[in-house]
């Protein structure tokens, strides 16, 4: 049976136990006097609403009684559970870089930490990191892992924090800082970033040359997919085909207005390729030609591959009109809810995001919960 402190603890976060468990012995109410007493323990659901009168509480009403709805199975409870807790040092829990790190090792850490750093231009499309730079988190790994950065664009590759994604499903919220990632890249004793620890999990990808043809005809968006892939090829002719098909998407992306990229449907897929879009046009605007300080003037071969499937999906238009009917106030306070679920597709909802997990390509899209106040709609 799992301790109702341990589960707040994992769903919420040390410091919330630890609140709950000094209110519940401070309140003393009979439900408390007789674990005490008795030196029982019971196993019941909405042991929250039994042990704590809510509106009496330093968070209040509101609060507590989200965190029951959301944690109203049967867990355990003692007295014992409860003077542990309220013991405990809120200050001292661990951080998520020494979570991440007893969890999956220095290097994969160190790895998190430089890709963080190094995709600080992309804050448009990962909001959280954007809040990140201007005060501290509480993440659990496989958020921190989601929101850090574009898998695809790594040194490491999609698949290989993908695999990372899935094995962290602990939702257990640690502090995070930036000042905690630059200290962490900072000063952690491993050689430039985990390019000799990963290739024993993933391969390197061989160096072939580009296959520029498909049954003798030029294939340009294979072309792209290769290099998007790391397939590098110093040849004139393919290199020239590669830029050339660069500019034509950039020009693309950045000559057309952004209500071009609208899309009011459900497809989360498209939404996700919108973001990505939409994030590198802003980057491509506020580019200054000859500015040597200008961040971002050109585009990778990944967001033509991107731009190439944001294209693919609006004309196949597969309609998830049905997920409209999720985005209801009560579904949008869940911490978690699964839409749909099968051996091909996951979709949920989770911390204001919705999120479609597509099981055949191993590959995770994302889309924000948006709200309208003067239609009182959530929408995507």
């Amino acid at each position: 049976m799992i301790k109702l402190l341990t589960k707040i603890e994992q769903d919420y976060g040390l410091p919330v136990a630890i609140s709950f468990a000094k209110q519940a012995i401070e309140q003393n109410n009979p439900f408390a006097r007789e674990l005490k007493t008795n030196k029982t323990t019971k196993n019941e659901s909405y042991i929250i609403a039994n042990l704590l009168v809510w509106g009496s509480t330093k968070q209040g009403h509101k609060y507590w009684s989200n965190i029951s709805k959301t944690i109203n199975e049967v867990y355990s409870i003692s007295y014992s559970d409860l003077e542990e807790y309220a013991a405990k040092d809120p200050n001292k829990s661990i951080t998520l870089l020494e979570a991440m790190e007893k969890a999956e090792g220095k290097s994969t850490t160190l790895a998190f930490c430089e890709n963080v750093l190094s995709n600080k231009s992309t804050s448009t499309f990962y909001p959280l990191l954007k809040e990140l730079k201007q005060t501290e988190l509480k993440w659990s790994i496989k958020k921190a892992i989601f929101t850090g950065f574009d898998w695809k664009v790594t040194k490491e590759g999609n698949n290989f924090w993908c695999d990372i994604y899935e094995r962290n499903l602990e939702k257990t919220r640690y502090n995070l800082t930036m000042k905690m990632i630059e200290e962490y890249a900072k000063h952690t004793n491993i050689k430039t970033v985990t390019i000799d620890t990963i290739q024993k999990i993933k391969k390197e990808p061989k160096m072939a040359m580009i296959a520029p043809f498909n049954k003798g005809s030029l294939d340009i968006k294979g072309i792209m997919h290769q290099a998007a892939k790391g397939i590098k090829d110093d040849r004139p002719f393919v290199v020239a085909l590669i830029n050339e098909e660069l500019e034509r998407v950039k020009t693309i992306i950045k000559n057309n207005p952004r209500d071009t990229f609208n899309y009011e449907g459900y497809d989360i897929r498209v939404h996700y390729y919108v973001n990505l879009i939409l994030a590198a046009k802003a980057r491509l605007d506020a580019a200054i030609p000859g500015n040597i300080c200008t961040p971002f003037i050109n585009i990778s071969a990944q967001l033509a591959v991107d731009f190439y499937a944001y294209e693919k999906l609006v004309k196949k238009n597969a309609n998830y009109s049905w997920i409209k009917s999720y985005l209801t106030q009560e579904n949008m306070q869940k911490p978690e809810l699964t839409l749909f679920k099968s051996n091909k597709l996951h979709i949920f909802i989770e911390e204001g995001y919705i999120y479609l997990k597509d099981f055949t390509k191993n590959v995770i899209y994302n889309a924000p919960v948006m709200y309208d106040k003067n239609t009182n709609k959530f929408y995507l």
